[in-house]
């Protein structure tokens, strides 16, 4: 499922690069059904790592709405562009934290299998 996601990613920014109003419904729009998947299918056994996906995909499709408010149509309002772009950065900044979090979760859990007291 996600190589097809990649895939389809990959052909909405190149097929739509003078479009990116159509690129961002495109990218919403799969983000949308892969969450659908997500929440429907539950794909991973480990429920930790089944979170964290779940997690992971809300906020990339919080990051394409904003990214909306960062377009051509919101130049009279200055304020609301940079309140989206300091919102992204916000969005960037926690998905960075979590996974970081993770990882550091499982590394230790890992030393703790290998290095048992």
């Amino acid at each position: 499922m996600q190589l097809f996601k990649w895939q389809l990613t990959i052909i909405f920014l190149v097929t739509l690069k003078d479009y990116p109003a159509l690129q961002i419904i495109s990218l919403l729009l799969v983000q949308i059904l892969s969450q659908i998947y997500l929440v429907h299918y539950k794909p991973f056994e480990d429920k930790l790592l089944y979170r964290l996906t779940v997690v992971n995909e809300f906020m990339v499709t919080q990051y394409l709405l904003t990214f909306t408010l960062l377009k051509d149509n919101t130049l009279d309002y200055p304020d609301m562009q940079d309140k989206a772009g300091l919102t992204q950065v916000g969005i960037i900044m926690a998905a960075v934290a979590l996974n970081l979090f993770f990882l550091l979760y499982n590394l230790a859990t890992q030393l703790r299998q290998l290095f048992p007291r």
